[in-house]
């Protein structure tokens, strides 16, 4: 199954550490939706936007590490199935939508994250190679360290 991050969950380090068996598939891209945040990241539908992400490979196990991780059972988040696109490796690949899983929160209303976890975000931005001024698009420019 596949596992669409958007949030520090793309930091390689951070997610390796917290689901050890999955595996890196790409850069994917979130289409019909966009990047907010209610002190954590989400997602929310936009039409015509699109959410920079990664895509993960997970067992399981890992799908289980992650609904503890994101609290679906305390009702932070909830489980969402999207069809992501992975960018393209080479000029004229397809574009086939894959079939994955995330997660959107239950809260509504829209609150600046604390710079330590924007700058795990931005750090997973890097490690996906997506440019960190996307993350402007959230209205958090001034907030970044």
């Amino acid at each position: 199954m596949f596992y669409f991050a958007y949030g520090s969950n793309l930091c390689r380090r951070h997610f390796s550490a917290l689901c050890p068996a999955a595996g890196l598939v790409g850069p994917a891209r979130l289409v019909g939706y966009r990047l907010v945040f209610r002190g954590f990241a989400d997602i929310e539908p936009a039409p015509g936007e699109c959410v920079p992400g990664g895509l993960w490979r997970v067992t399981p196990a890992c799908r289980a590490a992650l609904d503890r991780y994101e609290e679906v059972e305390r009702g932070l988040y909830r489980p969402v199935d999207v069809d992501v696109e992975l960018v393209p490796r080479e000029e004229g690949e397809g574009r086939s939508p894959i079939a994955a899983f995330s997660y959107r929160m239950l809260e509504e209303g829209y609150r600046p994250p604390v710079p330590a976890y924007l700058s795990v975000i931005a750090g997973g931005y890097r490690d996906f190679g997506w440019d960190e001024t996307l993350l402007d698009r959230a209205g958090l420019a001034k907030h970044r360290d």
